[in-house]
């Protein structure tokens, strides 16, 4: 399967949602000619700042610009909003983005959150990375995933809800989108 070479595949969604796993599934399941990314890559600083996600957004979007003159299509998985790609029209040029959000109800959001952070060592790193404690987290993390959710109504993107889903299967339906946009 050959690739539509102007193409920007973007994996959204609020914490815990499986971004991460998604991308690392992706690597390994997408044809050799995707490049594959998870937008933390570039590295992040404690307490990332807007000026510092514009910058991070910008970045990745040349990158994915370089990738495509070579006929790579790129795959990002990022808690980024589309209004924030679009936001960099100058950059973008005739790049193709489409866009997939993965959501969970608030209840898995607030299961999956504790889990991740259920020790006081992992509490106090996620609290000096962010600013602000498990709770808040979670609080501002359901405000995210609405956020999520109201976009994909308005843009008509891909939701993929993961709160009863295996990981494997997440990643699944993630590259069948993709695929049949490649067909």
């Amino acid at each position: 399967m050959e690739a539509t070479p102007v193409s920007l595949y973007w994996i959204g969604g609020a914490a815990t949602a499986g971004k991460t796993t998604v991308v690392s599934y992706l690597g390994d399941h997408l044809p050799t000619n995707f490049c594959v990314y998870d937008f933390d890559d570039i590295g992040m600083p404690s307490q990332p700042y807007e000026q510092w996600r514009r910058h991070a957004i910008r970045s990745w979007l040349n990158t994915a610009m370089k990738n495509a003159k070579q006929k790579h299509p790129t795959v990002i998985g990022g808690a980024i909003f589309l209004t924030e790609i679009l936001e960099h029209r100058d950059i973008l040029g005739d790049l193709d983005i489409l866009f997939c959000v993965l959501v969970m109800s608030p209840s898995e959001l607030r299961r999956r959150m504790r889990e991740r952070f259920c020790d006081d060592a992992k509490r106090e790193l996620w609290l000096k990375s962010v600013g602000m404690g498990l709770e808040e987290s979670i609080e501002l993390n359901m405000e995210t995933m609405e956020r999520y959710k109201r976009e994909a109504q308005k843009y008509e993107y891909l939701t993929i809800n993961t709160s009863q889903l295996i990981p494997d299967l997440v990643g699944t339906k993630v590259a069948q989108w993709i695929v049949r946009h490649c067909a």
